[in-house]
């Protein structure tokens, strides 16, 4: 395939290359009197557009032929000029050319690497290399700063990253670089390393690689295993994206569990106090994807009961029991003036994927769980905010057909400040149906408890 100008638009991004490196825009040199010198280029900048500077700079170039910022300067303004010529071959190879001399100046200078090999890999797809191709061109500042490295655009990726392994820009650009160079995988794992170190990752460069991925082969290889990032991608996946991540749960779900190793380390070295640990696993306790998963909550539980050890004992043996169960609480419904509650049905049954909020009151109000079939109910908690639930007024009923319920002898409830507000709990033994009816006696409607539909009853068995 011949180069033309519409092949292009792939290395539209190099300019930003040089910025990167705090390179900056060379004004016309042309008013400049006495010696070409590097403080006396760059002390006029952004005084004339992209391309009209060309022939100033490689003149420069050629006087001052030390000067790393001129060399680069020299590539980006050739690059820029390449984009609407007719001819962009010979821009582009005195772009390699430049690029060429600033690397034998400066062997460490990171951004000329990736620049390189940004444009060597636009060049990859001619029958010939991008060597032969631009020791062909006729013109005679080509090969003004030396010969040509036979380096592959891949090897120059290397290079670069092993010079800034860290480097938060450099790593972002080389893992666009290797996305042009169809190596997903490589990229989405160099997008991860990214984000997960570069606290000035933006929200659009995330969106971008989210919406990149199209398997669950790249999911592994993008999502961040750190908190708070994979909570961005999960939170974002449950809202844009539900039948992938729930086709891909299991993905996600590790890079929730090595999120949550990680904090343990951290808090476990010193380097993350108790507070802060808490409220972390709390804030990952709080994402529709980890209420409503099972093996995702059992890893934060099990790291919560550790947590809680010394500061709420009775919170910690809760998280503790919890974490060797299954959530069985996946479709309820709200009755709010249950006065004969053997004989009152539950309804409208509602999915616990819905955003549904739900209050618990006084006088009547029942809150039912319909049960998954085989199941055997072992604890049930009540979570909320307006908290005014003392344990006392609850009632429990059981039923198979939401006819008909029987009243359940309750054990002793226990009352604690939760994570998420009030909490409540009681292990459950022998329910005799698949409906379980939470209700509220009392001689006053008043609020008891308020949550999303989802957290206010929770229950869970084998």
């Amino acid at each position: 395939m011949p180069l033309t100008p519409h092949t292009l638009p792939s290395i539209a991004t190099l300019g930003g290359l040089f910025l990167v490196g705090g390179y900056l825009f060379v004004s016309t040199l042309s008013d400049l009197q006495g010696e070409l010198r590097e403080e006396a280029i760059l002390a006029k900048v952004e005084q004339a557009p992209v391309g009209s500077l060309l022939s100033d700079v490689r003149a420069a170039s050629k006087k001052d032929r030390t000067d790393v910022r001129l060399a680069t300067e020299y590539s980006r303004q050739a690059v820029g000029a390449a984009l609407g010529a007719k001819d962009p071959l010979p821009l582009l190879c005195e772009s390699i050319s430049a690029l060429n001399r600033v690397r034998a100046l400066q062997p460490t200078d990171v951004n000329s690497y990736l620049a390189l090999a940004d444009v060597k890999q636009l060049l990859s797809g001619q029958a010939s290399t991008p060597e032969t191709i631009c020791s062909s061109v006729a013109s005679s500042a080509v090969f003004s700063g030396g010969h040509i490295t036979s380096r592959s655009p891949r090897e120059l990726v290397k290079r670069a990253i092993e010079l800034a392994p860290s480097g938060s820009s450099e790593l972002y650009l080389a893992a666009l670089i290797t996305l042009r160079l169809g190596d997903r995988g490589e990229a989405f794992t160099l997008f991860r390393r990214n984000e997960e170190h570069n606290p000035l990752f933006t929200i659009e460069q995330r969106q971008f690689v989210m919406e990149l991925v199209q398997n669950e082969a790249e999911l592994k290889e993008a999502i961040p295993r750190r908190y708070p990032e994979n909570l961005w991608w999960i939170s974002s996946f449950w809202k844009n994206r539900r039948d992938d991540i729930t086709s891909w749960e299991n993905t996600f779900t590790e890079s929730l569990q090595a999120s949550i190793r990680e904090l343990n380390t951290r808090w476990s070295s010193g380097a993350l106090n108790t507070k802060s640990y808490i409220s972390y696993l709390s804030a990952i306790g709080n994402e529709v994807f980890v209420q409503l998963h099972d093996p995702a909550r059992q890893a934060l539980d099990r790291a919560l009961a550790i947590a809680l050890r010394e500061s709420s004992p009775k919170l910690s043996q809760l998280y503790q029991f919890r974490s060797n169960l299954k959530r069985l609480s996946m479709v309820k419904g709200i009755t709010n003036d249950d006065r004969q509650p053997s004989r009152t049905s539950v309804g409208p049954w509602l999915s616990e994927l819905g955003s549904r909020s739900g209050t618990l009151s006084g006088a009547g109000g029942t809150v039912g769980v319909y049960l998954p079939e085989k199941s055997t109910p072992r604890l049930l908690m009540i979570e909320g905010s307006n908290w005014q639930l003392t344990g006392s007024e609850l009632e429990l009923f059981a039923g198979e057909d939401n006819q008909t319920f029987q009243k359940l002898r309750l054990g002793e409830g226990v009352v604690l400040t939760g994570l998420a507000g009030g909490l409540y709990y009681q292990e459950l033994s022998d329910i005799p149906g698949r409906i379980l009816k939470i209700r509220a006696g009392g001689d006053t409607a008043k609020v008891l408890a308020t949550n999303s539909l989802r957290q206010l009853v929770q229950v869970y068995g084998e």
